[in-house]
């Protein structure tokens, strides 16, 4: 008798926690997942020309999705890479401050998110962007790296395999798209991670207010937050303060020690480019003037890459990566600006944040070299 009541009550109580975990993962809803409506709200503010702060946490590929969905023009310039090409903006590569320019940069962005970025413009806008900038990290020919979150975006598939089969005609093998029970059962899976309950948790004092500011003017706004990223109508990112001065001592022995063995930028060997080719070969075809851009690394990491302390066969990929997309781009005859090397621009360890992601002020140092590598009509 008594162990049945120990069981019934056990069982109560955990039926109660998973009850608490669904509802608090539900209505918390950090990155937006059950919550269309506010990522709707966000891509609108962005499209009216406001700049956001507070939304770091968004799922940044539905959003871009969201993004090119409200556009009324396609832009005449486009971004699409890692958060390594996040800050390049408008001014850095065309000489028309008037040129329609978004940058859809993604966190930790792989070659498949590259072409759904540009298969939701074909699917949707039914023409692509004319100038089309891609920041290749040297991941994307890496075979075991692939983004777990394209498989949660159930349309992302759809237009990747649209895109993948009709425009470019490569047989590889693609991820299924969801069926509609695996699709909530992916949304049940959400509800009940205790990792997501973390994250909610951590953001837990802006569930009841206002999640996001907005931010007309980043030269006339005295208040600017210091704390968080600003999403910025075109696209880009700002950091904060905290970010854009941190202690570069620390940083300069991180960037020195960095775990070689586990970075997805250091592997065996190249794949992929066949597949990389066909999408330049494809968007040459369709007339898109296409830049390729090289983001570098701090020159502590950079200089640890090829030392033997510890030995990294791997990490000799990177400038395998570099010299073969400085070849593919005089046989395309297409722009290559940038470079692995921070040495090739003069960049310090001030110019960077982490061992991978620049300081504005690399980028500034990298496209004044190549000054309006993009040239748009009025």
């Amino acid at each position: 008798m008594y162990k049945k009541f120990v069981i019934t009550t056990l069982s109560a109580f955990f039926i109660q926690l998973l009850f608490i975990l669904i509802i608090f993962n539900y209505f918390g809803d950090v990155t937006a997942i059950f919550h269309s409506g506010y990522m709707q709200k966000i891509a609108s503010e962005i499209i009216k020309g406001n700049n956001l702060y507070g939304i770091e946490n968004i799922e940044d590929r539905e959003l871009n999705r969201i993004i090119i969905d409200t556009m009324q023009d396609v832009p005449d310039i486009i971004v699409i890479g890692s958060s390594r090409s996040m800050m390049i903006r408008n001014y850095m590569v065309s000489d028309n401050n008037k040129t329609r320019f978004f940058n859809h940069g993604l966190s930790s962005a792989t070659l498949q998110d590259y072409i759904a970025i540009l298969g939701i413009y074909m699917k949707n806008k039914r023409r692509l962007p004319p100038n089309i900038i891609i920041g290749v990290d040297p991941f994307i020919f890496n075979k075991e790296f692939f983004h777990p979150t394209f498989h949660t975006l159930y349309d992302y598939s759809d237009y990747y395999y649209w895109l993948m089969y009709y425009k470019i005609h490569y047989n590889i093998v693609l991820p299924k798209s969801d069926s509609t029970l695996f699709k909530y059962l992916r949304y049940l899976k959400k509800l009940l991670s205790i990792s997501y309950a973390k994250l909610n948790i951590l953001s837990f004092k802006d569930l009841f207010k206002q999640r996001f500011q907005i931010i007309k003017d980043l030269n006339t706004e005295t208040n600017l937050p210091t704390d968080k990223y600003i999403k910025l109508s075109d696209g880009s990112i700002s950091y904060p303060h905290k970010v854009i001065f941190n202690d570069h001592v620390k940083l300069e022995q991180e960037a020195a020690n960095i775990n070689k063995q586990s970075l997805p930028d250091c592997f065996d060997h190249m794949a992929n480019k066949d597949v990389f080719e066909r999408l330049i070969d494809y968007l040459i075809s369709e007339n898109v003037n296409v830049v390729l851009f090289l983001p570098p690394y701090h020159p502590s990491s950079y200089h640890s890459f090829f030392t033997n302390k510890p030995a990294c066969n791997n990490c000799k990929v990177i400038d395998e990566v570099e010299v073969y997309l400085n070849n593919l781009a005089k046989k395309r005859n297409i722009k290559l600006v940038g470079s692995y090397n921070p040495n090739k621009y003069n960049l310090l360890g001030l110019d960077f944040i982490d061992y991978r992601h620049g300081q504005q002020s690399s980028l500034n140092k990298i496209f004044l070299n190549n000054p309006y590598i993009i040239h748009t009509k009025d």
